[in-house]
């Protein structure tokens, strides 16, 4: 066998490493395997799950440690078994390797066993265990190095910001700032104090100018650096961007962001999520919150997971109401009232304020708010969000000073979007009280639509109060209370609803309004080019004659929306009464403010097929029971000569077919054979000719003891078959009537 540094040195691939690692258990000395364990940390700072898994396996193989009982080894498993979230094996594995660890072992060996110690209590939530095992690692280091180095004192933060000690833990930044050897390291620990500062005060523009010349010296720099550096950094000024209203400047940095990487400091799929409802995108943020349910959070203590939740609800308080989310707000304050982390006790109190006003528990949600301090916070996102939910539960003139005080900040502009999304009276209380000239530019940038459509509304209204003489109160819209101002189906026929009402589309009948609209619905979102449309519903025409055509059929597309709609310019007609829009050549559906039931169909079938993966029945029938109801017939049967409907309807009958399919075997494998009947019948109904659905009839009323009932059913399917398709059942199928035939007439 090699010696273990002419194996190092060939090391080149986890696979050698992991090689090389198998023979050092079976044939290596306990100082080759020290040495091994440290190039393990210097080759691999951050364990993939994938390779933990791999190093798992090949250890687990050799019965280790049963078959070699060393602390090294033990100290290998335990990383691994943090990486894959296995908390209590990674627990049991770092204490019985610190037991039997001798006393000649390397001290950078001892260094990084108390590191990967406070890492694995911080993961179990066991604050007190990480606290003593951390003053174990200064004194360790304070005896050989003078101190902690810088990765350690970024230890030290995360440990800090997890008890609450907020000023401990920028000590600890400052401190990492100091002992900083490469550049990398000193940029890192500047952006982890940057961030400590921002979760204190709220103040992006200071953070912003910390970070703008980071990411300077990151480009300017040669060769290129580190990646993962460079994701947190890039993620970091997206979210302070964002902040700002400046979408896109926070879309440029979102998209050079490592999505892998970026984790440790700003969420990078929460920041993409926020951007599309900034858009007004809600359809895809809906889809990015459900992708965000199933991350990857191992390692992560509670504290950190509950600060990404607090995150997570407050963007479906944006998506869904405020009212909505009560009971999750409820167990969610519970939770971080008992952690004691002041920083999260004040979120939570903000949520479940927020959810108590929208419940309509006014005088509570105040006391909440107040109990906490938040009127006096010094976080200005925090305070804001209180003072306006204030203002909402009860105006007085002091909390309106202050609001417009913090109204001026351009940092808070998303905020004042989450607000007026989650509370939607609140941009009739800023218009109302004049608030609205004092907001920001960012602001302005974000909420111009709903402005214009709440003043007309305001206008409309301005008379009929004058003549009841009634005190000036919130008006009750459901464009504006609901998540969509409009839906559109066309599962079953084409129809346009606004607020529960159906929109006349008489102007809907020209053919080429129709296929405008249908163009738009189903790109879901997504621009589609005017060229394209153009070569689509026009294409033996001149460009010039197309143009024109375009601009008539998109004008009378208009007219059909804004027909019952009060009178506004072009410049100010609300997405509110007209999804679309048609900027730059290019026109698209505004998902923010038109639901479709296509977008409908397709959450729900990922749904089902996530339940269903999970082995989580409950959720999957019910998906299944909302896409029956959804799935009213073919889509725009009406439509049968265009040639790209016809294909979209094939695509969705086929996928209806294939999920009853789905669902009928989750219920029959649970022997809920009752269940299972329903989704065969639909399923059957949109494509006859299904010779599995028929197999699975046949099943689950022999489960019923409807065995003619069974028999019926092949017997359809054979007459389907033959008069369908001009074949005969499979052999299969004929064996399973064939053996049922026998037990109905024994």
């Amino acid at each position: 066998m090699e010696t273990t540094h002419c194996g190092l040195s060939l090391i080149s691939k986890q696979s050698e490493f992991i090689g090389l690692l198998d023979r050092l258990v079976l044939e290596g000395s306990s100082d080759e395997l020290n040495e091994l364990t440290l190039v393990f940390w210097k080759l691999y700072p951050e364990l993939s799950l994938a390779f933990a898994r791999r190093v798992l396996r090949t250890l687990e193989k050799l019965s280790v440690p049963d078959r070699r009982f060393e602390a090294p080894l033990l100290v290998i498993l335990a990383r691994c078994y943090l990486r894959c979230g296995r908390l209590d094996a990674s627990c049991e594995h770092i204490r019985a390797a610190q037991r039997i660890m001798e006393d000649d072992v390397p001290a950078r060996l001892l260094q990084l066993t108390t590191e990967l110690e406070v890492m694995i209590h911080l993961a179990c939530t066991d604050l007190e265990s990480a606290q003593q095992a951390f003053r174990c690692l200064e004194d360790s280091m304070s005896l050989s190095c003078g101190g902690l180095n810088c990765e350690q004192s970024l230890l030290g933060l995360r440990l800090s910001f997890n008890i609450g000690d907020l000023d401990g833990a920028l000590q600890h930044a400052l401190r990492a700032i100091e002992r900083a050897v490469t550049d990398e390291q000193r940029q890192r620990a500047r952006l982890h104090a940057t961030w400590i500062e921002t979760y204190r005060t709220g103040d992006v523009r200071r953070e912003l100018m910390q970070l703008v010349p980071l990411e300077h010296t990151q480009n300017t720099q040669r060769p290129a650096p580190a990646s993962d550096l460079k994701a947190l950094l890039s993620c970091r000024l997206a979210r302070c961007f964002l902040s700002q209203g400046k979408l896109v400047q926070a879309e440029v940095r979102l998209s050079t962001t490592d999505t892998l990487r970026a984790s440790a400091v700003g969420d990078p799929a929460l920041v993409g999520c926020a951007l599309q409802v900034a858009h007004g995108h809600l359809s895809d943020a809906r889809a990015d919150l459900d992708l965000l349910q199933s991350a990857d959070l191992c390692g992560q203590s509670q504290i950190e997971h509950l600060s990404r939740r607090f995150a997570v609800l407050m963007l479906e308080q944006m998506l869904d109401g405020a009212c909505l989310g009560s009971m999750q707000a409820e167990e969610f304050f519970g939770l971080c009232e008992a952690t004691g982390h002041g920083g999260l006790q004040m979120r939570a109190r903000v949520l479940l304020a927020s959810a108590q006003l929208a419940s309509g528990e006014s005088e509570l949600a105040i006391r909440t708010l107040k109990e906490g301090g938040l009127l006096l916070a010094s976080h200005k996102a925090l305070r804001l969000v209180a003072l306006a939910l204030v203002a909402l539960c009860r105006p007085d003139q002091a909390a309106l000073d202050q609001l417009g005080d913090l109204l001026t900040d351009d940092d808070v502009s998303f905020v004042i979007l989450l607000v007026a999304r989650a509370h939607p009276h609140f941009i009739e209380l800023l218009i109302s009280m004049g608030l609205d000239e004092a907001l920001s530019a960012g602001a302005r940038r974000l909420l111009d639509a709903r402005l214009v459509y709440v003043r007309s509304l305001l206008e409309e209204s301005k008379r009929s109060l004058q003549k009841t003489g009634a005190a000036p109160a919130f008006f009750a819209d459901p464009v504006l209370d609901s998540g969509h101002a409009l839906r559109i189906q066309f599962f079953g026929g084409l129809q346009v609803r606004r607020r529960g009402i159906r929109i006349d589309l008489e102007r809907l009948r020209r053919n080429k309004v129709r296929a405008l609209l249908i163009v738009l619905v189903c790109a879901r979102g997504r621009e589609v080019s005017r060229a394209k449309i153009m070569a689509e519903l026009w294409p033996q025409q001149t460009e010039e004659r197309a143009l024109n055509n375009f601009y008539v059929t998109w004008n009378a597309l208009k007219a059909s929306f804004m027909a019952d709609g009060p009178k506004l310019p072009r410049q100010h007609c609300p997405p509110e009464r007209f999804p679309f829009s048609c900027n730059g050549g290019r026109c698209a559906l505004l998902t923010g403010y038109c639901s479709s039931d296509l977008g409908d169909f397709d959450r729900l079938v990922l749904r089902i097929k996530d339940a269903a993966y999970r082995g989580d029945d409950e959720r999957c029938f019910k998906f299944a029971d909302e896409l029956l109801t959804l799935y009213q017939g073919e889509l725009l049967p009406a439509d049968r000569d265009s040639e790209p409907v016809a294909a979209l309807r094939l695509f969705y009958r086929k996928t209806f077919v294939e999920i009853m399919l789905l669902v009928a075997h989750q219920a029959l494998a649970s022997r809920h054979s009752s269940l299972a009947l329903p989704f065969i019948e639909r399923g059957l109904s949109a494509d006859p000719s299904c010779e599995e659905l028929y197999r699975l009839a046949m099943h689950a009323y022999a489960l019923e003891g409807r065995r003619d009932d069974s028999l019926l059913s092949y017997e359809q399917c054979r007459r389907t078959l033959e008069r369908e398709l001009g074949i005969e059942p499979s052999q299969e199928l004929n064996d399973l009537f064939s053996r049922l035939a026998g037990q109905s007439a024994a």
